[in-house]
């Protein structure tokens, strides 16, 4: 195991996507580089999971568009429970797409669908240096 798994292995990433084939290979993905990592298909499940784990999380990775609740509902939630979480929003739209708001905090950024692994690497890793 390389040292930046090593280091990774500290480190969860809350996975938050309605997209089973989605969740399951950026977790995959993610195990593979040496994260961890907890999923959810659907708003209440991720903040039913977010208020007895976020002081585990590091970083959420929050499609936009969920049954029953948008990705900027979540994170307007998220937030009231841990006010600096980090959040990096994806969706199948464009940036140009996304509502701005969302961006205006440092602790939030974007990918667009289908992400590749260095990409979302790139922005997790980004992400945790702030």
């Amino acid at each position: 195991m390389s040292t930046e798994q090593t280091d990774n292995s500290r480190k969860t990433v809350f996975v938050i996507d309605d997209e089973e084939i989605i969740r399951d290979m950026t977790t995959d993905m993610l195990t593979d580089m040496g994260y961890n990592v907890i999923t959810a298909a659907d708003g209440q499940a991720a903040l039913t999971t977010f208020k007895c784990s976020h002081q585990d999380i590091d970083v959420v990775l929050l499609d936009m568009i969920l049954p029953g609740m948008t990705g900027e509902e979540i994170f307007g939630k998220l937030q009231q429970i841990k006010p600096d979480i980090k959040v990096i929003f994806s969706s199948g739209f464009s940036l140009e797409e996304v509502p701005q708001q969302l961006f205006v905090h440092e602790t939030t950024d974007f990918i667009e669908k289908p992400y590749r692994i260095g990409d979302l690497l790139d922005k997790i890793s980004g992400m945790l240096e702030k």
